[in-house]
């Protein structure tokens, strides 16, 4: 079973999520940190957040994973990185752009996919 929360930033929806995953026993998947993460690479990698071609280009260069609390980007822990102000400014950039939410929907499937394997029931914000 997968639950969406959707809403404007700062509504609650990571506490939330977080409060129903943990009631329902299921696990935690942040779609928000997801977009964290790639407006990180693209300031990290010198591409342009509010330019469609290279905000999306980035996302789908990169593999996005969760480690308990821990958010992995292509293996290296960026879980302090992606909360900067400057990369919360960057994520809502990148957030806007098509090429880039399609390219978190199939990173989303991918970790579902992964999360489902084990036969744990997912949560997804």
């Amino acid at each position: 079973m997968v639950i969406a929360i959707d809403g404007p930033a700062g509504a609650g929806k990571s506490s939330v999520a977080r409060a129903l995953a943990a009631e329902l026993g299921f696990t935690y998947l942040d779609s928000g940190a997801m977009y964290r993460s790639v407006a990180y690479t693209c300031l990290d990698w010198g591409a342009d957040p509010t330019m469609p071609g290279e905000a999306t280009s980035t996302a789908e260069s990169i593999e996005i994973d969760f480690d308990g609390e821990q958010v992995l980007i292509d293996g290296v822990d960026v879980t302090d990185e992606i909360r900067s102000a400057e990369v919360t400014d960057a994520a809502s950039q990148v957030s806007v752009h098509p090429g880039v939410r399609g390219a978190m929907v199939t990173e989303q499937r991918r970790l579902i996919s992964a999360i489902a394997s084990r036969g744990v029931s997912t949560a997804l914000i």
